[in-house]
Protein backbone atom coordinates (compact mmCIF):
# COMPACT_ATOMS: atom_id res chain seq x y z
CA UNK A 1 0.00 0.00 0.00
CA UNK A 2 1.34 3.39 -1.00
CA UNK A 3 0.79 6.90 0.73
CA UNK A 4 0.35 9.52 -1.56
CA UNK A 5 0.70 13.37 -0.58
CA UNK A 6 -0.63 15.50 -3.58
CA UNK A 7 0.22 13.02 -6.36
CA UNK A 8 3.69 12.02 -5.22
CA UNK A 9 4.87 9.26 -2.99
CA UNK A 10 5.83 10.29 0.26
CA UNK A 11 9.57 9.10 0.06
CA UNK A 12 9.46 12.00 -2.61
CA UNK A 13 8.61 14.17 -0.71
CA UNK A 14 11.59 12.84 2.29
CA UNK A 15 14.04 12.97 -0.10
CA UNK A 16 13.30 16.13 -1.39
CA UNK A 17 13.48 17.72 1.86
CA UNK A 18 16.71 15.75 3.15
CA UNK A 19 18.30 17.18 -0.01
CA UNK A 20 16.95 20.58 0.93
CA UNK A 21 18.40 20.46 4.53
CA UNK A 22 21.84 19.40 3.42
CA UNK A 23 21.99 22.52 1.23
CA UNK A 24 20.99 24.53 4.17
CA UNK A 25 23.63 23.11 6.24
CA UNK A 26 26.94 23.44 3.61
CA UNK A 27 30.38 23.72 5.41
CA UNK A 28 33.34 25.42 3.48
CA UNK A 29 35.63 22.64 1.53
CA UNK A 30 38.80 23.74 3.90
CA UNK A 31 36.71 22.42 6.92
CA UNK A 32 35.79 19.46 5.11
CA UNK A 33 38.72 18.27 3.58
CA UNK A 34 40.33 19.05 7.30
CA UNK A 35 37.87 16.31 8.89
CA UNK A 36 38.56 14.45 6.02
CA UNK A 37 41.43 14.44 7.35
CA UNK A 38 41.27 13.43 10.72
CA UNK A 39 38.71 10.75 10.16
CA UNK A 40 41.24 8.84 7.62
CA UNK A 41 43.66 8.98 10.10
CA UNK A 42 41.50 7.56 13.03
CA UNK A 43 40.44 5.18 11.05
CA UNK A 44 44.04 4.34 9.63
CA UNK A 45 45.10 4.41 13.58
CA UNK A 46 42.83 1.88 14.31
CA UNK A 47 43.24 -0.47 11.66
CA UNK A 48 47.03 -0.54 12.58
CA UNK A 49 46.30 -1.18 16.28
CA UNK A 50 43.95 -4.00 15.49
CA UNK A 51 46.04 -5.93 12.59
CA UNK A 52 49.43 -4.97 14.79
CA UNK A 53 50.58 -2.84 11.53
CA UNK A 54 52.74 -0.31 13.11
CA UNK A 55 53.51 1.71 9.99
CA UNK A 56 49.42 2.42 9.36
CA UNK A 57 49.03 2.96 12.90
CA UNK A 58 52.08 5.46 12.83
CA UNK A 59 50.46 7.19 9.74
CA UNK A 60 47.09 7.27 10.88
CA UNK A 61 48.54 9.38 14.14
CA UNK A 62 50.01 11.54 11.86
CA UNK A 63 47.26 12.24 9.73
CA UNK A 64 44.55 12.60 12.66
CA UNK A 65 47.23 15.34 14.19
CA UNK A 66 48.04 17.18 10.83
CA UNK A 67 44.28 17.30 10.32
CA UNK A 68 43.64 19.30 13.65
CA UNK A 69 46.94 21.39 13.04
CA UNK A 70 45.91 22.58 10.02
CA UNK A 71 42.21 23.49 11.18
CA UNK A 72 43.93 25.46 13.76
CA UNK A 73 46.12 26.94 11.39
CA UNK A 74 43.49 27.92 8.59
CA UNK A 75 41.18 29.41 11.78
CA UNK A 76 44.15 31.75 12.78
CA UNK A 77 45.27 33.25 9.10
CA UNK A 78 41.26 33.34 8.66
CA UNK A 79 41.14 35.28 11.77
CA UNK A 80 44.30 37.34 10.96
CA UNK A 81 42.50 38.68 7.33
CA UNK A 82 39.61 39.66 9.15
CA UNK A 83 41.50 41.84 11.40
CA UNK A 84 43.60 43.48 8.22
CA UNK A 85 40.69 44.36 6.56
Amino acid sequence: MRCFLIGKPIYFKLVYEALNWVGECWMPWKILVCLFIVVLGLFMFLYGANYYDAMIGWTGVGLFIGGVVLYVVLKLLESLHKKQS
